[in-house]
């Protein structure tokens, strides 16, 4: 069994993103916009902006008010996505309901687009051209590419429809030659679909709900979810310990998919430089 570890991949995308920004002026920035104070918002970007900084990015945050009207933080955004020193934009979900999400993914210039949230890069994606997605499902992307895990014509099930990891993963996959399946909270005989699967990819943020049942002999699981269990550990959406005992191939949680994401934002900033 192999432990599909995020470092690994992750180092090696921040020595990509250092070498790229060696040519880049200092001045050009990464902005993090978040509004309120959201303790989970507030976390992750602490994280993405000190493991970002280490490779060298200049990252900037901008934050508002919990209680900016749509139209002011409208405003705000223009401001920061016309600014031609931002090259790279993260704004930070949810947002809250009095903004206007559709209208800030439509503004927001595709090319600096970080986290996938212009449907111009989302269609770009569909006609499998090149197009910032999310950085979670892109995360996923590189771990199996760089275990070296083969894809096409892999019979690949996601147990997630959200555009910000499902869909935009089953474009990914589909790309790579795979046969994808989309499962959800309303799929019929959802162990019958998974347990013939290749590969296998959950991200539905319960505690351990999937053990060594829901997969084959010898399946490739990726576990995308960061969860508390009983106890307050962080764990994913598999039963690891369960799991071991039939996957060929595995990512723990902590450690894996999340490890990763983080530096996905930086290979979409430099991309574009």
């Amino acid at each position: 069994m192999v432990e599909l570890k995020g470092k690994l991949i992750a180092d090696r995308i921040k020595e990509e993103v250092s070498s790229k920004l060696e040519k880049a002026p200092s001045s050009y920035e990464l902005a993090i916009i978040r509004i309120g104070d959201n303790n989970d918002q507030v976390t992750y970007e602490n994280s993405a902006k000190k493991k970002l900084s280490e490779a060298g990015i200049n990252v900037q945050s901008y934050s508002f008010d919990g209680n900016i009207s749509n139209d002011e933080f409208y405003e705000n955004f223009k401001q920061i996505n016309s600014n031609e020193n931002v090259k790279g934009i993260l704004l930070l979900k949810p947002l809250p309901s009095n903004i206007d999400e559709i209208r800030i993914a439509e503004t927001i210039n595709p090319r600096k687009d970080l986290d996938g949230i212009s449907p111009y890069n989302f269609y770009k994606a569909c006609q499998g051209k090149e197009g910032n997605l999310p950085c979670t499902p892109v995360a996923v992307l590189e771990i199996l590419k760089g275990y070296n895990i083969e894809l096409k014509g892999k019979n690949a099930v996601i147990v997630n429809r959200s555009l910000v990891v499902g869909k935009s993963l089953a474009m990914l996959l589909l790309k790579e030659d795979c046969t994808v399946t989309i499962c959800h909270s309303k799929t019929q005989n959802l162990k019958e679909i998974t347990s013939k699967a290749d590969i296998v990819i959950f991200a539905i943020g319960s505690p351990k709900k999937f053990d060594s049942t829901y997969i084959k002999e010898g399946a490739v699981v990726i576990d995308v979810s960061i969860n508390q269990d009983e106890n307050g550990k962080l764990c994913g959406d598999c039963d690891y310990e369960s799991m071991v005992t039939k996957a060929s191939a595995i990512t723990p949680v902590p450690g894996g998919v999340g490890v990763v994401t983080s530096m996905i934002l930086g290979k979409h900033f430099v991309q574009n430089l």
